[in-house]
Protein backbone atom coordinates (compact mmCIF):
# COMPACT_ATOMS: atom_id res chain seq x y z
CA UNK A 1 0.00 0.00 0.00
CA UNK A 2 1.08 3.38 0.81
CA UNK A 3 0.37 6.98 -0.24
CA UNK A 4 -3.65 6.27 -0.19
CA UNK A 5 -4.67 9.42 1.48
CA UNK A 6 -4.65 11.60 -2.10
CA UNK A 7 -6.53 8.45 -3.99
CA UNK A 8 -8.84 8.27 -1.42
CA UNK A 9 -9.58 11.02 0.67
CA UNK A 10 -12.91 9.85 2.48
CA UNK A 11 -11.53 6.44 3.45
CA UNK A 12 -8.64 8.44 4.96
CA UNK A 13 -10.83 10.30 7.35
CA UNK A 14 -12.99 7.65 8.33
CA UNK A 15 -10.34 5.90 8.92
CA UNK A 16 -8.12 8.01 11.09
CA UNK A 17 -11.18 8.65 12.95
CA UNK A 18 -11.03 5.15 13.76
CA UNK A 19 -7.92 4.53 14.22
CA UNK A 20 -7.87 7.00 16.96
CA UNK A 21 -11.15 5.29 18.56
CA UNK A 22 -9.11 2.29 18.78
CA UNK A 23 -6.14 3.98 20.13
CA UNK A 24 -8.24 5.44 23.35
CA UNK A 25 -7.54 8.74 23.01
CA UNK A 26 -9.83 11.12 24.56
CA UNK A 27 -12.75 12.10 23.63
CA UNK A 28 -13.53 9.13 21.25
CA UNK A 29 -15.84 6.57 22.23
CA UNK A 30 -12.72 4.06 22.65
CA UNK A 31 -11.41 6.19 25.42
CA UNK A 32 -14.31 5.48 27.58
CA UNK A 33 -14.67 1.53 26.93
CA UNK A 34 -10.88 1.41 27.35
CA UNK A 35 -10.99 3.61 30.70
CA UNK A 36 -13.86 1.25 31.89
CA UNK A 37 -11.34 -1.85 31.67
CA UNK A 38 -8.58 0.07 33.17
CA UNK A 39 -10.49 1.59 36.00
CA UNK A 40 -11.64 -1.72 37.18
CA UNK A 41 -8.00 -3.46 36.54
CA UNK A 42 -6.85 -0.25 38.99
CA UNK A 43 -9.64 -0.70 41.21
CA UNK A 44 -8.57 -4.65 41.24
CA UNK A 45 -4.93 -3.41 41.80
CA UNK A 46 -5.82 -1.90 45.17
CA UNK A 47 -7.53 -4.97 46.33
CA UNK A 48 -5.53 -8.30 44.79
CA UNK A 49 -1.89 -8.67 44.75
CA UNK A 50 -2.13 -9.78 41.17
CA UNK A 51 -4.26 -6.71 40.45
CA UNK A 52 -1.37 -4.36 39.78
CA UNK A 53 0.13 -6.92 37.11
CA UNK A 54 -3.11 -7.24 35.48
CA UNK A 55 -3.28 -3.08 35.06
CA UNK A 56 0.20 -2.81 33.90
CA UNK A 57 -0.26 -5.69 31.26
CA UNK A 58 -3.56 -3.96 30.22
CA UNK A 59 -1.54 -1.00 30.20
CA UNK A 60 1.47 -1.97 27.92
CA UNK A 61 -1.51 -3.81 25.43
CA UNK A 62 -3.49 -0.17 25.14
CA UNK A 63 0.05 1.25 24.30
CA UNK A 64 0.65 -1.47 21.97
CA UNK A 65 -2.93 -1.04 20.14
CA UNK A 66 -2.23 2.38 19.96
CA UNK A 67 1.03 2.12 18.36
CA UNK A 68 0.23 -0.89 15.75
CA UNK A 69 -2.97 1.48 14.87
CA UNK A 70 -1.11 4.62 13.94
CA UNK A 71 1.38 2.60 12.30
CA UNK A 72 -0.99 1.20 10.24
CA UNK A 73 -2.25 4.77 9.15
CA UNK A 74 0.95 5.76 8.14
CA UNK A 75 2.22 2.88 6.46
CA UNK A 76 -0.98 2.68 4.19
CA UNK A 77 -1.72 6.45 3.79
CA UNK A 78 0.93 8.41 3.83
CA UNK A 79 4.63 7.70 2.17
CA UNK A 80 4.96 6.61 -1.52
CA UNK A 81 2.69 4.06 -3.41
CA UNK A 82 4.58 0.41 -3.18
CA UNK A 83 2.34 -1.52 -5.09
CA UNK A 84 0.65 -1.48 -8.51
CA UNK A 85 -2.68 -1.92 -6.90
CA UNK A 86 -1.95 1.66 -4.18
CA UNK A 87 -1.02 3.23 -7.21
CA UNK A 88 -4.34 2.42 -9.09
CA UNK A 89 -6.44 2.78 -6.29
CA UNK A 90 -9.61 5.01 -6.34
CA UNK A 91 -12.21 5.86 -3.86
CA UNK A 92 -15.49 3.79 -3.32
CA UNK A 93 -19.42 4.70 -4.01
CA UNK A 94 -21.24 5.95 -1.68
CA UNK A 95 -22.71 2.75 -1.01
CA UNK A 96 -20.07 1.64 0.94
CA UNK A 97 -18.89 5.12 2.39
CA UNK A 98 -21.81 6.39 4.00
CA UNK A 99 -21.82 3.00 6.44
CA UNK A 100 -18.26 4.15 7.14
CA UNK A 101 -19.14 7.53 7.78
CA UNK A 102 -21.78 6.61 9.85
CA UNK A 103 -19.43 4.24 11.88
CA UNK A 104 -16.98 7.18 11.87
CA UNK A 105 -19.52 9.85 13.48
CA UNK A 106 -20.61 7.44 16.23
CA UNK A 107 -16.67 6.68 17.11
CA UNK A 108 -16.49 10.38 17.86
CA UNK A 109 -20.15 10.68 19.60
CA UNK A 110 -20.72 7.28 20.73
CA UNK A 111 -18.66 7.54 24.18
CA UNK A 112 -21.65 9.75 25.22
CA UNK A 113 -23.87 6.62 25.76
CA UNK A 114 -21.23 5.95 28.62
CA UNK A 115 -20.45 9.14 30.69
CA UNK A 116 -19.14 9.11 34.02
CA UNK A 117 -21.57 9.92 36.40
CA UNK A 118 -21.15 13.19 37.38
CA UNK A 119 -21.77 14.41 34.58
CA UNK A 120 -25.85 14.70 33.80
CA UNK A 121 -26.87 11.96 32.12
CA UNK A 122 -23.77 9.77 32.45
CA UNK A 123 -24.05 6.50 32.90
CA UNK A 124 -26.64 5.77 30.42
CA UNK A 125 -26.33 2.64 28.84
CA UNK A 126 -26.08 1.01 31.92
CA UNK A 127 -29.19 2.29 32.86
CA UNK A 128 -30.86 1.14 30.06
CA UNK A 129 -29.18 -2.62 30.32
CA UNK A 130 -29.17 -2.78 34.25
CA UNK A 131 -32.61 -4.36 33.57
CA UNK A 132 -31.52 -7.12 31.15
CA UNK A 133 -28.26 -7.79 32.35
CA UNK A 134 -25.89 -7.44 35.54
CA UNK A 135 -24.16 -4.08 35.69
CA UNK A 136 -21.42 -3.34 37.92
CA UNK A 137 -20.48 0.77 37.01
CA UNK A 138 -16.94 1.42 37.87
CA UNK A 139 -16.14 5.07 39.23
CA UNK A 140 -14.83 7.48 36.90
CA UNK A 141 -10.74 7.91 37.76
CA UNK A 142 -9.23 10.70 36.57
CA UNK A 143 -5.46 9.42 37.50
CA UNK A 144 -6.52 6.19 35.25
CA UNK A 145 -8.27 8.68 32.37
CA UNK A 146 -5.17 10.57 32.35
CA UNK A 147 -2.59 7.71 31.78
CA UNK A 148 -4.78 6.13 29.43
CA UNK A 149 -4.45 8.92 27.30
CA UNK A 150 -0.86 9.54 27.79
CA UNK A 151 -0.12 5.71 27.09
CA UNK A 152 -2.31 6.28 24.00
CA UNK A 153 -0.68 9.14 22.86
CA UNK A 154 2.80 8.37 23.22
CA UNK A 155 2.16 4.92 21.06
CA UNK A 156 0.71 6.80 18.38
CA UNK A 157 3.35 9.31 18.28
CA UNK A 158 6.10 6.56 18.61
CA UNK A 159 4.71 5.37 15.97
CA UNK A 160 4.96 8.40 14.11
CA UNK A 161 8.81 8.63 14.82
CA UNK A 162 9.18 5.40 13.12
CA UNK A 163 6.64 5.64 10.17
CA UNK A 164 5.59 8.90 9.98
CA UNK A 165 8.45 11.48 10.33
CA UNK A 166 10.14 9.78 7.18
CA UNK A 167 7.14 8.13 5.08
CA UNK A 168 7.89 4.59 3.86
CA UNK A 169 8.99 4.67 -0.20
CA UNK A 170 9.96 0.80 -0.14
CA UNK A 171 8.44 -2.37 1.07
CA UNK A 172 11.10 -2.39 4.15
CA UNK A 173 9.93 -2.07 7.68
CA UNK A 174 12.00 0.27 9.93
CA UNK A 175 11.63 -1.84 12.54
CA UNK A 176 13.86 -4.56 10.40
CA UNK A 177 17.16 -3.14 12.25
CA UNK A 178 15.91 -4.30 15.36
CA UNK A 179 17.04 -7.78 13.94
CA UNK A 180 15.36 -11.08 15.90
CA UNK A 181 13.62 -8.99 18.25
CA UNK A 182 11.61 -7.90 14.68
CA UNK A 183 11.53 -11.18 13.62
CA UNK A 184 10.11 -12.51 16.29
CA UNK A 185 7.33 -10.15 16.80
CA UNK A 186 6.58 -10.44 12.93
CA UNK A 187 6.72 -14.20 13.25
CA UNK A 188 4.00 -13.75 15.65
CA UNK A 189 6.14 -15.53 18.74
CA UNK A 190 6.20 -18.35 16.29
CA UNK A 191 3.25 -19.08 17.35
CA UNK A 192 2.13 -20.88 14.59
CA UNK A 193 4.94 -22.73 13.81
CA UNK A 194 5.17 -24.25 17.42
CA UNK A 195 1.66 -25.29 16.89
CA UNK A 196 2.44 -26.64 13.29
CA UNK A 197 5.62 -28.84 14.95
CA UNK A 198 3.73 -29.97 18.27
CA UNK A 199 -0.19 -30.36 17.20
CA UNK A 200 -0.21 -30.38 13.48
CA UNK A 201 2.68 -32.38 11.93
CA UNK A 202 2.05 -34.82 14.41
CA UNK A 203 -1.58 -35.43 13.87
CA UNK A 204 -0.58 -35.31 10.24
CA UNK A 205 1.47 -38.16 10.51
CA UNK A 206 -0.53 -40.14 12.24
CA UNK A 207 -3.66 -39.36 9.96
CA UNK A 208 -0.98 -40.63 6.74
CA UNK A 209 0.53 -43.56 9.24
CA UNK A 210 -3.71 -44.60 9.69
CA UNK A 211 -4.22 -43.79 6.33
CA UNK A 212 -1.37 -46.01 4.23
CA UNK A 213 0.12 -48.32 7.08
CA UNK A 214 -3.42 -49.16 9.00
CA UNK A 215 -6.04 -49.07 6.18
CA UNK A 216 -4.09 -49.59 3.19
CA UNK A 217 -1.53 -51.95 4.19
CA UNK A 218 -2.91 -53.65 6.70
CA UNK A 219 -6.86 -53.65 6.27
CA UNK A 220 -7.20 -53.44 2.74
CA UNK A 221 -4.19 -55.32 1.07
CA UNK A 222 -3.90 -57.93 4.43
CA UNK A 223 -6.80 -58.01 5.86
CA UNK A 224 -9.14 -57.33 3.40
CA UNK A 225 -7.17 -59.12 0.33
CA UNK A 226 -5.47 -61.85 2.40
CA UNK A 227 -7.75 -62.62 4.49
CA UNK A 228 -11.29 -62.38 3.46
CA UNK A 229 -10.52 -61.93 -0.40
CA UNK A 230 -8.16 -64.64 -0.01
CA UNK A 231 -10.06 -66.93 2.04
CA UNK A 232 -13.03 -66.68 0.22
CA UNK A 233 -10.85 -67.69 -3.22
CA UNK A 234 -9.54 -70.45 -0.76
CA UNK A 235 -12.99 -71.81 0.01
CA UNK A 236 -14.86 -70.92 -3.52
CA UNK A 237 -11.66 -72.86 -4.90
CA UNK A 238 -12.73 -75.70 -2.09
CA UNK A 239 -16.34 -75.66 -3.05
CA UNK A 240 -15.78 -76.26 -6.88
CA UNK A 241 -12.99 -78.55 -6.81
CA UNK A 242 -12.83 -81.17 -3.88
CA UNK A 243 -16.97 -80.83 -3.36
CA UNK A 244 -18.12 -79.72 -6.68
CA UNK A 245 -15.80 -82.26 -9.27
CA UNK A 246 -14.29 -84.52 -6.57
CA UNK A 247 -18.02 -85.74 -4.63
CA UNK A 248 -20.80 -84.15 -6.71
CA UNK A 249 -19.77 -84.34 -10.15
CA UNK A 250 -18.71 -88.10 -8.97
CA UNK A 251 -21.49 -89.01 -7.35
CA UNK A 252 -24.02 -87.41 -10.06
CA UNK A 253 -21.15 -88.98 -13.07
CA UNK A 254 -21.88 -92.83 -11.15
CA UNK A 255 -25.20 -92.47 -10.62
CA UNK A 256 -25.70 -91.43 -14.68
CA UNK A 257 -23.66 -94.40 -15.48
CA UNK A 258 -25.37 -96.73 -13.28
CA UNK A 259 -28.75 -95.27 -15.49
CA UNK A 260 -27.12 -95.78 -18.41
CA UNK A 261 -25.70 -99.22 -17.96
CA UNK A 262 -29.21 -100.74 -16.51
CA UNK A 263 -31.24 -98.52 -19.23
CA UNK A 264 -28.72 -100.64 -21.86
CA UNK A 265 -29.72 -104.09 -19.72
CA UNK A 266 -32.99 -103.26 -19.79
CA UNK A 267 -33.25 -102.20 -23.67
CA UNK A 268 -32.62 -105.76 -24.49
CA UNK A 269 -35.89 -106.74 -22.86
CA UNK A 270 -37.28 -103.75 -25.78
CA UNK A 271 -38.03 -106.49 -28.79
CA UNK A 272 -40.46 -104.83 -30.33
CA UNK A 273 -42.60 -108.13 -30.34
CA UNK A 274 -46.08 -107.72 -29.05
CA UNK A 275 -45.98 -111.50 -27.34
CA UNK A 276 -42.46 -110.69 -25.75
CA UNK A 277 -44.31 -107.99 -23.96
CA UNK A 278 -47.84 -109.81 -23.24
CA UNK A 279 -45.60 -112.76 -21.78
CA UNK A 280 -44.17 -109.91 -19.23
CA UNK A 281 -47.23 -109.01 -18.46
CA UNK A 282 -48.86 -112.40 -17.84
CA UNK A 283 -45.38 -112.77 -15.30
CA UNK A 284 -46.17 -109.21 -13.63
CA UNK A 285 -50.00 -110.72 -13.23
CA UNK A 286 -48.44 -114.15 -11.81
CA UNK A 287 -46.43 -112.58 -9.45
CA UNK A 288 -48.87 -110.30 -7.66
CA UNK A 289 -51.53 -113.44 -7.54
CA UNK A 290 -48.41 -115.39 -5.91
CA UNK A 291 -48.13 -112.31 -3.28
CA UNK A 292 -51.61 -112.06 -2.31
CA UNK A 293 -51.84 -115.76 -2.39
CA UNK A 294 -48.52 -117.17 -0.62
CA UNK A 295 -47.78 -114.26 1.16
CA UNK A 296 -49.84 -112.16 2.77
Amino acid sequence: MGGLRKQINVTFWVYLIGAIALAGVFPFAGFWSKDEILADAWLIGSQQPYGVAVYVLLSVAAFFNAFYMGRQVFMVFFGGERTDAAKHAHESSWVMLTPLVILAVLSVIGGALNLPKFIPGGEALGTWIEHSVEVHAVDFNLTVALISTGVGLFGIFLSYLVYGRSPMMTMIDPLERLGFVFRFLNGKWYVDELYQAIIIRPIEGFATFAAFALDWDLWHDFFHDTIIAGGFRWFSGFLAGFVDKGIVDRFFDGLGGFVRETALNFREFQTGYVRNYALMVLFGVVLVLGYFLFVR
